[in-house]
């Protein structure tokens, strides 16, 4: 992948296929415009480095704005200025801080735990997503996902 695209508003998601043809979202992009703009910069940062094909591939869930930049021209702005460089940093913290907690969360955490974490850390994605895409990026069915919805915006 060679281009690194900035979300202005709508809802894309990564994913993967595994071998059994189970789909697996491995991040939810979206953009509204409120305070929690955490994820809103979709790329495959190993995919250009490693100069390798992309494990993920990524899908507009709805109509999506953004704006894009190859990763060559990135690269010069980063060259160009410190101010350019602090912001691929900060890019750069960020996507390592969301893939960080999301590979914790999935090796440590029991599916309850991953939703109350994601209620927690990003409660408009509940209403920005579909149920079935927050289930797959669960990592669990939509049935346990509505089991789950239930139980713990109902109350425990």
């Amino acid at each position: 992948m060679n281009r690194v695209y900035y979300i202005t508003d709508g809802v894309a998601k990564s994913y993967f296929i595994d071998n059994a043809g189970k789909e697996f979202i491995w991040q939810i992009y979206f953009n509204r415009g409120n305070k929690e703009r955490k994820n809103i910069v979709m790329d495959d940062s190993v995919s250009y480095f490693e100069k390798e094909g992309s494990f993920l591939a990524f899908e507009a869930l709805e109509d999506v704005t953004c704006y894009s930049i190859h990763w060559k021209e990135l690269e010069l702005l980063f060259a160009s200025d410190i101010k350019w460089q602090f912001l691929g940093r900060m890019l750069t913290y960020n996507a390592y801080a969301i893939s960080y907690k999301r590979v914790l969360s999935i090796m440590s955490e029991n599916a309850t735990d991953r939703f109350k974490r994601l209620l927690k850390e990003n409660p408009s994605v509940f209403k920005n997503v579909k149920a079935f895409h927050i289930a797959a990026y669960l990592g669990i069915t939509p049935q346990s996902y509505s089991r789950l919805k239930t139980k713990i915006t109902i109350g425990e």
